[in-house]
């Protein structure tokens, strides 16, 4: 069982398991709100697992008392997590997505 005390790095991951653990990089919400992984409900999400991004990737968006803020990924590599459900409230500073990240260049 996770604890919040814990490091949200040490949660187990759905893909590839340990081989990455070390490696993964969490995305988080900027803020307080609600969770949307795409900006409107018949739309697809914007982030998935298995998927590759880069740092200025847009994955989602935190709704906040009518507006929309996106969620930049800040981070280059392949989506290994997503550890916040989609329509649901998350607090500022909390892991939306585990990413394994990549060491290449753009």
């Amino acid at each position: 069982k996770n604890s919040l005390s814990g490091s949200p790095l040490s949660a187990d991951v759905s893909l590839e398991g340990a081989r990455f653990r070390n490696e993964l990089r969490p995305i988080v919400a900027p803020r307080l709100g609600f969770f949307r992984r795409a900006e409107k409900p018949e739309n697809p999400f914007l982030a998935d697992l298995g998927q590759k991004v880069q740092e200025k990737d847009v994955v989602g968006f935190i709704r906040v008392l009518e507006k929309t803020y996106p969620v930049p990924s800040g981070v280059r590599g392949i989506i290994e997590r997503i550890s916040a459900e989609d329509g649901k409230m998350v607090e500022f500073n909390q892991p939306l997505f585990l990413v394994a990240e990549s060491r290449e260049k753009a």
